[in-house]
């Protein structure tokens, strides 16, 4: 599944999430990822998904191993990535 894709002609770019799956973890609910376009997608527990554009592969598999997913996505993939509410 693509995660982002060229902007149309009013320079918007338009996303689709990635496939989700639950984790383990008391912030985060869902979490998906779309190779092709580096697309990380995560819904927390109040609700809300956003997504990552730009994330590396490795930063995904890292998160996913991480012992607090919170505390990755906060620390690595926040400060570092743009993202997209949805």
């Amino acid at each position: 599944m693509r995660g982002a894709s060229p902007a149309n002609d009013e320079g918007a770019v338009s996303v689709v999430i990635p496939e989700m799956h639950h984790v383990e973890s008391s912030a985060i609910e869902l979490i998906g990822y779309a190779p092709d376009d580096k697309t990380l997608a995560i819904t927390f527990t109040g609700g809300a998904t956003y997504l990552y554009l730009g994330v590396p592969e490795r930063l995904y598999e890292q998160l996913m191993t991480a012992e607090s997913k919170g505390t990755f996505v906060n620390k690595v993939i926040k400060p570092a990535f743009p993202s997209v509410a949805q």
